[in-house]
């Protein structure tokens, strides 16, 4: 599939996840948080136009290949679904690696808002 039939989903999850470390960030520097989101959010340019040049990660819990990109500290997960690439999680690096178990399937119900 070529990258412009591409659709990508921002799930309810990685936009709380956006929306944390902004908060988080901009306790210290509002420029330093605009910043970096800023850059993650560009990272979807790279995920639609090769979707595949994201490292692959496996869920053994739920037995689904996610991809993951990185942006300074933060791997943006997400996986290819037909037509849509949906990121799922923003997990930052420095944390246990062990949290990405609560990486979900996103339900079908996704933010209308997140979609482009």
């Amino acid at each position: 599939m070529t990258p412009d039939h591409f659709r990508i989903i921002w799930s309810d999850e990685s936009i709380a996840d956006l929306r944390s470390i902004h908060h988080y960030l901009s306790r210290k520097s509002k420029k330093a948080a605009i910043e970096l989101i800023k850059r993650i959010l560009e990272r979807e340019e790279q995920i639609l136009q090769y979707p595949l040049s994201g490292t692959i990660y496996l869920s053994e819990e739920l037995g689904i290949e996610f991809r993951f990109v990185i942006e300074g500290n933060y791997k943006i997960i997400y996986r290819i679904d037909d037509a849509f690439i949906i990121v799922n999680t923003i997990f930052d690096t420095r944390q246990d690696p062990d949290k990405l178990n609560h990486i979900k399937e996103p339900q079908a119900e996704f933010s209308k808002a997140a979609t482009k």
